[in-house]
């Protein structure tokens, strides 16, 4: 830019004159930048904790294309807090599954939806029984009808041991629905 005492100042490029004093924008632009650095104090002494900026969000409740800050805002009387570290070897909680005394007078859609298909199902009138094995054990379910017509319903069930370690029935049951999870 090129300034004359008598002419105002005026843009090589553009014909048309600046009109904007140049000491008032050299000034403009010092008040902005030294202001970058400032913060209220009532803001910096609530944020005198070490606070990791977190990424914008959407917001829920704004409208579309809306962005909201995931920290609450802060003003006087509120204070930032930082959010409690979750333990990193957190395991989910553990599944409880029934006890064997459950199959007692179940018919024989909940029992293939609690173990499935069973690996042997035979038919000895009045009965049914339905044989499940691992390798750690063998469940005999015994069904009846109670009536004819009737659904057959468990009245008996047992477990035996295979091999030469012993297990609890309670522990069988549980490895007989786990299998079937698992499938």
């Amino acid at each position: 830019m090129t300034a004359f005492p008598d002419r105002p100042l005026q843009d090589p490029l553009y014909s048309r004159p600046l009109n904007f004093p140049f000491p008032l924008l050299i000034l403009l632009m010092a008040l902005a930048v030294s202001g970058c650095g400032l913060t209220p104090e009532s803001e910096a002494a609530t944020s005198t904790a070490a606070v990791s900026p977190a990424p914008t969000v959407l917001s829920a409740t704004a409208p579309p294309g809306h962005l909201k800050p995931p920290w609450p805002s802060s003003g006087p009387g509120v204070a930032l807090a930082t959010p409690e570290p979750t333990p990193p070897d957190s395991a989910p909680p553990e599944k409880t599954y029934p006890e064997p005394a459950h199959l007692s007078s179940l018919d024989g859609s909940r029992i293939l939806a609690l173990l499935g298909v069973p690996g042997l199902k035979r038919h000895d009138d009045p009965a049914e029984i339905w044989l499940y094995q691992t390798r750690a054990c063998t469940l005999h379910i015994f069904l009846y009808q109670a009536a004819k017509g009737d659904a057959y319903r468990v009245r008996h069930f047992e477990t035996r041991a295979r091999g030469k370690d012993r297990i609890s029935e309670k522990a069988c049951f549980i490895g007989f629905i786990k299998a079937h999870e698992q499938r």
